[in-house]
């Protein structure tokens, strides 16, 4: 790893930035001091005050150069450290103080893109919950999270996320466990279910006692699984570190070249001078930078520039399906009409009791109802069956909406249609919830989680984008996973994945030398995230273990900001890479000039200078490039 890369966590990254903001800060005073101090003839003591800032400044490279070199981490930055110690022997204090100047600037360019990434992605709102109600006594209370013990009762009220595991022991509600299990559709809760940590209540309040404190849920397994997965993860290979064996052995080579044809230290200085490898150190983190500001523009919050860097070289994309490349929510997708009746009476009726509900395929059906303009009628005598369906009275009849179990009384002769129409949607992976009188049922309406407007626009312009591999691993059946990865054109679906079977897939994938990419939204897919190359989390619903655990956030409800960010990383390391070769061709032709004393040490940094100004111009010039179309979605 390149000796100025930065620190991994947060604490070292921010002593990280003190320190070469530090550097740069008296880096720039001592030139200004030193330049009045010429301008006003005290040579001597201008040439004082860029010693000391050369030994100064210097201090903390070669803490960081040292460090790598007993972790047997060797790179470019070694030609800068003897650059330094030269310039020093020889006396030339303004070439090192410059050569300063440049290090200690490439690193605040890539530091300064890492921070604005990572307060960008701290807004997003936090997920698990701090504190809980506690009901004891008939009262309820709030009380610290950490503070719940074993046979407690909490109260999760609606749209709140479940603490820990516990026995639902009043009430009945749905929860919305698709950030868990991938399953996209809500799930029924009696008396004695178990709720699972991390689970959204999307039903009515409920009481559940606490069974397991936080570290014994799945919730934490998953954790304790993301963390493995990070621990295992291979470092980061940075571009420079491709080149930078071949430049180090390049210029100590002309640098012995050097001194053999002249004896002259001065020479060797030069040489070693206009090789300091500012173009290898800036071109990459200028073109990062710009990469990852181009994708904050468009809702995409990169934490770190080498996943830019290794998102360039995906070879597989794979994808978790629930949340990611369907909207997560239900939708309705057919309606199945019985003896006569038409499909908009069914709407009709279903959404006229339905209204009165706040489920999610309540709110499914009157969006659909809204759309078709249907006219809803206010039922009577309502009864909610939490968890079951609805019943009400509409112009004089009863009607029952709701699950097969709700409606498996009525007469004989209708029920084969019903016992059909489930079993069908149930090998689709849909729901199908059924509306009957008081003798019949008059037919059905089948909800399914809709893929997203979008999906079949990201997997066209990753296979334009030259993408040969694409997999869906989802909790879902065979049957709806294969369906939808067909209307995808995904070349491969592995169905019914728990957590565990997600990070052993991407573990085969990475085992036969793919680089992979993994896509997802919710908790299952967190260890999955950890594990690959480069992950990548939807993280429009705030921040979850799926937004902590991959190296990508994507802020935008458009699932194209996928192929969006891919392509930027592949604009910024084709950028990257002009630089850099720009930068080690021209500072091969300096360093030759230099050998054969064409070059002194000065003119040597004021040229590297230049060679830094054209890579940096280039690299803006990209930022300069259109952005993909910044929607108006992100949430």
């Amino acid at each position: 790893m390149s000796t100025l890369s930065p620190e991994s966590s947060s604490l070292s990254f921010l002593k990280s930035i003190t320190v070469y903001g530090y550097v740069l800060i008296l880096v720039v005073i001592s030139l200004v001091v030193s330049l009045l101090l010429l301008i006003t003839g005290y040579l001597s003591l201008a040439s004082q005050v860029l010693k000391y800032t050369l030994i100064i400044g210097s201090l903390p490279l070669w803490y960081s150069l040292l460090r790598n070199i007993y972790n047997k981490s060797y790179g470019v930055d070694i030609i800068a450290g003897v650059a330094l110690i030269g310039t020093f022997i020889i006396g030339h204090y303004l070439a090192g103080v410059l050569v300063l100047l440049m290090l200690s600037g490439g690193q605040m360019f890539e530091m300064y893109a890492m921070r604005r990434a990572r307060k960008e992605l701290t807004s997003l709102i936090s997920r698990t919950p701090t504190t809980v109600h506690q009901k004891k006594d008939s009262q309820i209370t709030e009380l610290a999270s950490s503070l719940v013990t074993v046979g407690m009762y909490l109260v999760i009220k609606k749209g709140e996320i479940v603490p820990m595991d516990g026995t639902l022991i009043e009430g009945a509600t749905s929860m919305d466990e698709s950030t868990l299990t991938g399953e996209s559709m809500p799930v029924t809760k009696h008396r004695g279910s178990t709720l699972y940590a991390g689970t959204e209540n999307i039903g009515e309040a409920v009481v559940l006692e606490v069974t397991k404190l936080p570290h014994e849920t799945r919730y934490h397994s998953i954790i304790k699984l993301v963390q493995q997965a990070e621990k295992s993860k291979a470092p980061i290979v940075r571009l420079a570190d491709h080149y930078s064996v071949y430049f180090t052995g390049i210029t100590f080579l002309i640098a012995l070249f050097a001194w053999i044809i002249s004896q002259d230290l001065v020479r060797v200085v030069a040489v070693l001078v206009v090789a300091t490898p500012c173009p290898l150190l800036l071109a990459t983190p200028i073109a990062i930078m710009t990469g990852m500001s181009k994708s904050s523009s468009c809702g995409v919050i990169i934490k770190d520039g080498g996943a830019l860097e290794t998102l360039s070289r995906v070879d597989v994309f794979v994808f978790d399906k629930t949340g990611t490349l369907t909207l997560g929510t239900p939708k309705v997708s057919s309606i199945i009409a019985l003896d006569g009746h038409s499909a908009d009476e069914i709407i009709r009726i279903a959404a006229s009791l339905d209204q009165l509900s706040d489920h999610l395929f309540a709110r499914a059906l009157a969006l659909h109802a809204h759309e078709k303009t249907l006219n809803l009628t206010y039922p009577s005598d309502f009864k909610e069956h939490f968890g079951d369906g609805v019943s009400g009275v509409l112009d004089g009849t009863k009607y029952t909406f709701g699950k097969k179990s709700l409606v498996t009384t009525l007469q004989a002769n209708n029920l084969e249609a019903l016992e059909n129409i489930s079993q069908k949607a149930s090998d689709d992976g849909t729901v199908a919830v059924f509306l009957s009188d008081e003798d019949r049922v008059l037919g059905a309406i089948v909800f399914e989680d809709i893929l997203r407007k979008d999906a079949g626009t990201l997997f066209r312009k990753l296979r334009q984008a030259g993408v040969k591999k694409t997999l869906i691993l989802t909790g879902d059946k065979k049957e709806r996973a294969a369906s939808v990865a067909s209307s995808l054109h995904v070349t491969d679906v592995i169905s019914e994945c728990l957590p565990e079977d997600k990070l052993h897939h991407i573990k085969n994938l990475k085992k036969d030398n793919h680089i992979v990419a993994m896509i997802g939204d919710g908790i299952n897919d967190a260890p999955a995230l950890a594990s690959a190359d480069v992950g990548i989390a939807l993280g429009t619903h705030g921040q979850t273990a799926a937004s902590d655990a991959a190296d990508i956030v994507i802020l935008s409800s458009s699932i194209t900001r996928v192929s969006d960010v891919y392509h930027i990383s592949k604009q910024t390391i084709r950028v990257a890479k002009q630089g850099i070769f720009f930068g080690i061709g021209a500072s091969i032709i300096a360093m030759i000039l230099s050998a054969y004393g064409h070059i002194p040490p000065l003119a040597g940094v004021i040229l590297q200078e230049g060679i830094d100004v054209v890579v940096i111009l280039n690299a803006l010039r990209f930022g300069l490039t259109s952005n993909p179309k910044k929607g108006n979605e992100i949430l």
